[in-house]
């Protein structure tokens, strides 16, 4: 397995963030931002009347805030990974959504794991707020990656590549005669 193409096609998917910025952002703002307010409304409620922030946080966790709004995003992530319309147009693409929805039910088991120890836990300390924090970091980096499998333009299907190769070969001939030197200056 040549590792340099392996993440070359990884990073094919992202393309369709920077072909459709503002359909990205909206989905961001919506989905993310809107999605935590359930987490970030509290902390702020507690800041503006200068209460401890830290005890709205510990609770939120102690509650699950984080792991179930992972959960519901990365459910959302890979229903629409394998939702998207003309997806699968070569083996690469249909592996690589398969891989990254994958790596996503392996995290929102993880997060399902949380919530059931958490909620079995007979103590209301949290342990692992660090761990909750990062995974649903993770989460949204993650959800984002699989917003990208939404659109099949990124896929370069058997027919664009040959298409572009055709290209790049009929603007190679028609230049070829008005070429007299090399890339060295050596006269052809």
């Amino acid at each position: 397995m040549n590792i340099d193409r392996f993440w070359k096609q990884a990073r094919g998917p992202i393309v369709s963030i920077t072909e459709q910025p503002f359909d990205f952002i909206s989905w961001f703002i919506i989905a993310v931002v809107i999605g935590l307010a359930g987490l970030w409304l509290p902390i702020v409620l507690f800041w503006s009347e200068e209460r401890l922030t830290s005890a709205a946080f510990f609770s939120l966790v102690r509650a699950g805030g984080p792991a179930s709004f992972s959960i519901v995003l990365l459910a959302e992530g890979i229903s629409s990974a394998w939702a998207a319309l003309r997806a699968g147009t070569s083996p690469h693409t249909t592996g690589l959504r398969r891989l990254a929805s994958g790596v996503a039910l392996v995290v929102l088991v993880v997060q399902v794991g949380f919530l059931g120890i958490q909620s079995m836990a007979a103590d209301v300390t949290v342990r692992s707020a660090i761990f909750q924090v990062c995974i649903t970091l993770f989460a949204i980096a993650w959800a984002v990656y699989l917003y990208c499998f939404r659109f099949a333009s990124w896929e370069k299907g058997v027919r664009e590549v040959l298409k572009k190769e055709e290209r790049d070969v009929d603007k190679l001939r028609r230049a070829a005669p008005r070429e007299t030197k090399d890339d060295q200056g050596v006269k052809l």
